[in-house]
């Protein structure tokens, strides 16, 4: 990957070679949040962004990691590749945003986080009181602290 992100400016084919073989070595691996994380980056270089983020997407959904899956959603938007299933897609960031909450960060720390601006968590939150039926932080922290709030609320 290194020489990849070295040639890509003066030497796009051999950039892509490096690629290529980033990606195979970390498939041939198997272990799928380094495979994912490869083909992110990959992705951020390469010429087929589309499969590159859809494949990291799946598999971050695998070993369960809500956070790199926002930041994958995040990358999947401003390639303009479409996120498969809208509505589990809002719910992680339902759940990450509950979580990050109940973690006792502050707007501006899960903006830092999320990579968004402090306005746009206050939206967020304020969607998902809206949503869950959580009148303040407070109740929303210990909904997800007991897992009292069912899955299909967020």
């Amino acid at each position: 990957m290194a020489s990849a992100r070295l040639h890509a400016a003066g030497d796009p084919d051999a950039a892509r070679k490096h690629l290529t073989d980033a990606v195979a070595l970390a498939r041939s691996r198997e272990q799928p949040f380094e495979t994912a994380t490869t083909l992110r980056a990959a992705a951020r270089l390469g010429e087929n962004p589309s499969a590159l983020l859809t494949e990291a997407y799946e598999l971050l959904g695998q070993v369960g990691a809500p956070l790199w899956r926002f930041r994958t959603r995040t990358d999947m938007r401003r390639a303009r590749v479409p996120v498969p299933d809208h509505d589990q897609a809002m719910a992680e960031g339902d759940q990450l945003l509950a979580t990050l909450v109940s973690e006792g960060l502050r707007n501006r720390q899960i903006a830092a986080v999320l990579g968004l601006s402090p306005d746009a968590v206050a939206n967020r939150l304020t969607r998902l009181f809206a949503r869950t039926g959580a009148r303040s932080r407070t109740e929303l922290a210990t909904a997800v602290l007991r897992r009292s709030m069912p899955a299909a609320d967020w």
